[in-house]
């Protein structure tokens, strides 16, 4: 509560590899119903950040256009494991 979610999903629903679309299509209705944005179709293409110190993140870009954002999570742990990527592959834009 108090804070702006986006749950973005490459693919054209949320999670194909572990539901169903109408499971998928119920989940996306229940976050919605909750204040989530919900994109589907939307991938990942840079993780943009400051430099202070430390490395935050600012915001992510898709395809789509650019998001601002505190915090990025990967749900890696609960898909099927892509040993292709690697954390480090992601491109970082430092300001």
């Amino acid at each position: 509560q108090g804070i702006s979610v986006t749950v973005m999903d490459m693919a054209d629903q949320l999670m194909p590899n572990i539901f169903d679309a109408d499971m998928a299509d119920y989940i996306k209705r229940k976050l919605t119903a909750k204040g989530m944005r919900i994109m589907t179709g939307t991938a990942l293409v840079e993780i943009s950040g400051e430099e202070t110190g430390a490395q935050r993140v600012a915001g992510v870009r898709t395809k789509m256009g650019n998001l601002p954002a505190e915090l990025v999570v990967f749900p890696w742990a609960s898909a099927l494991p892509r040993t292709s990527l690697r954390i480090r592959d992601l491109r970082w834009s430092g300001d």
